[in-house]
């Protein structure tokens, strides 16, 4: 009755009553079903009211469907002790931008995270969201997120898609998890998978990576390389001679500057081959003179190893650019072992052949050789090469670096020696960068190297950069600027007391 009704009523509705009217009787007998009488007034008044009293007659009773919802697990238990009172009320001040330092306070909330690792302790469960939330939005925290988050925030990061950078490190404890993260989740969730696999088993890695590799968009493609980077090694060399062929630019040129690393790679002998033509040395063996010749225009395997025309510095030749390109691909190993060279001899040697000393420079950067990189930063300070040291070495390489630089190059070369660790500067570089500051007469170079001590100077400078502070007059344009780094700090310094 009831269907055949609301099916008569939708009719009227839609033809309208002149064209099809409902009888008396049927609305009686409408009436009926709820035992009360509808009120015949207008038929479309009458027509509205039969409309409205079916549809509650067929909605009596009825129970909703429920959604098909899996049951979710509780939250994993987290035996780590919670960070104190204060650090956590540190952290949420961060997060919440009510602390504004150099920089961003980004990050002073690595740091916080870092040390909260480090120590064994977690954030508080109610920040968890928060923390998701800035990952999401902020690549570079992520890893330390997820190394202080531990399984809650995973867990949680489950329940949400945009956190799923998040979940893939936990629910690719497994390895068939683990594959099919890779194979089906969305992008952050297979580069944050990526990343966590290539640092914990590098061969397993590349191995995903060969498997979807053709399918592959040309972004993703070169992302990937860039994430191969850590633990490059041989293995990774079948695929990156693939990348050479690519019909992307970015993934060529990300593919030849990954095997330029690799000084046992087909393509760095390729490149030594290149090269050794071209070098004479006259004299003798102590005082050898190195002359090399500029090579002929490249041939289309050397373009494919990935010499270009284009990207010269201001004012080098064609030539010139040429040799710069196959010298910095080239493993240092030939200059000193073939050569019999040491570093320090080939500087000498080459002292009015810059453009040897900059393809040095490049192929002490990319194989992270730190015999030729000490002996380059030695003779020219190079930001760039602070990077192939080890702190122990880096740390006094920048010191005595910033006693030659230009002011322009403080703040490259302070960022550069904050890249070289993810610990703070000792004293005395803390000190020495500081005191070159102090002295430095270009004033947005000196802004700039002030943002990076906020984040990368020893605490204790606090009471030297009060000094500093206290000498400037009233009107300076540096003391709202050196004012919040002297804050950064005394938040720095209090971090690293509550996690002492």
């Amino acid at each position: 009755m009831t269907s055949a009704a609301w099916e008569l009523l939708v009719a009227v509705a839609l033809v309208g009553t002149e064209r099809k009217p409902v009888s008396a009787e049927g609305i009686t007998a409408l009436g009926a079903l709820v035992d009360l009488p509808i009120e015949q007034a207008s038929e479309e008044a009458t027509v509205l009211t039969a409309a409205g009293v079916v549809a509650s007659y067929r909605r009596t009773g009825f129970l909703p469907t429920r959604g098909q919802r899996s049951e979710q697990e509780p939250a994993p238990t987290d035996d780590r002790p919670e960070a104190s009172a204060a650090a956590s009320q540190i952290l949420e001040l961060l997060l919440d931008g009510h602390i504004k330092v150099p920089g961003g306070a980004a990050v002073l909330a690595a740091e916080w995270l870092g040390r909260c690792a480090d120590r064994g302790r977690r954030p508080p469960a109610r920040v968890l969201p928060a923390l998701l939330d800035h990952g999401t939005r902020s690549r570079e925290l992520r890893g330390p997120i997820v190394a202080a988050g531990g399984p809650r925030l995973a867990w949680l990061a489950g329940h949400n898609p945009n956190w799923a950078w998040a979940a893939a490190t936990v629910t690719a404890t497994e390895e068939e998890d683990a594959n099919e993260v890779w194979r089906t989740g969305d992008h952050a969730a297979r580069m944050v998978r990526l990343i966590a696999l290539r640092s914990s088993d590098p061969a397993a890695a590349i191995e995903l990576v060969q498997e979807s590799w053709a399918g592959e968009k040309a972004r993703d493609r070169a992302e990937i390389l860039d994430v191969l980077r850590a633990g490059l090694g041989s293995a990774d060399e079948a695929l990156l001679e693939q990348g050479l062929d690519d019909r992307a630019p970015t993934v060529r040129g990300a593919a030849a500057d990954l095997l330029a690393s690799l000084p046992s790679s087909a393509l760095a002998q390729r490149m030594t081959d290149r090269v050794r033509p071209l070098v004479v040395l006259d004299g003798r063996r102590r005082r050898q003179q190195l002359n090399v010749e500029l090579p002929d225009e490249p041939d289309d395997q050397a373009r494919r190893d990935g010499i270009q025309d284009q990207g010269a510095p201001r004012g080098i030749g064609q030539r010139t650019w040429w040799l710069m390109q196959l010298v910095g691909a080239t493993p240092l190993g030939f200059w000193t072992n073939e050569l019999g060279l040491t570093p320090a001899q080939a500087l000498r040697s080459a002292a009015a052949r810059p453009e040897l000393r900059d393809g040095w420079t490049t192929a002490a950067r990319r194989q992270r050789n730190g015999e030729w990189a000490r002996e380059l930063v030695a003779d020219r300070p190079e930001p760039a090469l602070l990077r192939a040291l080890p702190p122990e070495d880096a740390w006094p390489a920048a010191e005595a670096a910033l006693r030659k630089c230009t002011d322009g190059a403080v703040p490259g070369l302070l960022s550069s020696a904050a890249g070289a660790a993810t610990t703070p500067w000792p004293a005395s570089l803390s000190a020495a960068a500081v005191a070159r500051l102090r002295a430095n007469k270009n004033s947005i170079a000196t802004e700039q190297g002030l943002t990076v001590v906020a984040a990368a100077a020893d605490p204790s400078i606090g009471p030297e950069l009060e000094r500093w502070l206290g000498s400037l007059g009233p009107q300076d344009r540096l003391r709202h600027h050196l004012r919040t780094v002297v804050h950064a700090l005394s938040i720095r310094h209090t971090i690293a007391q509550e996690f002492a």
